[in-house]
Formats: C-alpha cells, sequence, structure tokens
C-alpha cells in the first residue's frame, strides 16, 4: 500500500508484476486496482498461453494497462529451457506506449 501510494505521489507508474507465478485472480487484482496501480504485467516468460488470455480479460475488467518483460536478474539463475529469459518475451510497443506514455519513444 505505501509503495503504491509513494509512486502516485511521485506520478510514476505501478504494475502487478508476474500475476501468474503468483496465482493472483479476481480477489488480488480488485485490490490492487483499488489501490489505483496502473498496469498488470501480462507478457512474462513464465506465463503460459492461458495465463496471457486471462490477465488480458483481466486488464480490461479492471481497467489496468498492459505490461510485460523477461523478468531477467542474472544470467546464474534466470534461465527457462536451458536458456537465458532475458529477451524472450515480446511486448507490442502500442501498449508499452499506452502503459509509459511519455517515458519511451519509437
Amino acid at each position: 500500500t505505501d509503495a503504491v501510494q509513494w509512486a502516485k505521489v511521485k506520478n510514476w507508474k505501478t504494475s502487478i508484476a508476474h500475476p501468474g507465478q503468483y496465482g493472483f485472480k479476481d480477489l488480488e487484482l480488485r485490490h490492487f486496482r483499488d489501490l489505483g496501480v496502473n498496469a498488470i504485467e501480462i507478457y512474462h516468460p513464465r506465463h503460459k498461453p492461458e495465463d496471457v488470455v486471462y490477465y488480458r480479460a483481466a486488464a480490461q475488467r479492471y481497467d489496468f494497462k498492459t505490461s510485460g518483460g523477461s523478468d531477467f536478474h542474472d544470467s546464474c539463475h534466470d534461465h527457462l529451457q536451458n536458456r537465458a529469459s532475458l529477451g524472450r518475451t515480446q511486448y507490442p510497443l502500442d501498449e508499452a506506449k499506452a502503459f509509459l506514455g511519455d517515458l519511451i519513444s519509437g
């Protein structure tokens, strides 16, 4: 709660990170919406196709923007199928612009 409020004061963007790994469903997503979180991470290397479908629908239901990323922290630990997770997730530019606005160009 404090982190989201602090981000709002600073006019920073917030996103629910890898909800599929945490198993977040409607109860948690409504809570994040009520806190004022801006987006939900749909594109993540460990999200299954059904996770993408579910969280995309949730983004529409709860008026979240979408976000995405590789969740890459270091080359020793962040592997999927014996390959680094860095760069393995596609995040459409139009969706990134909708979330990040003037923070990105292209």
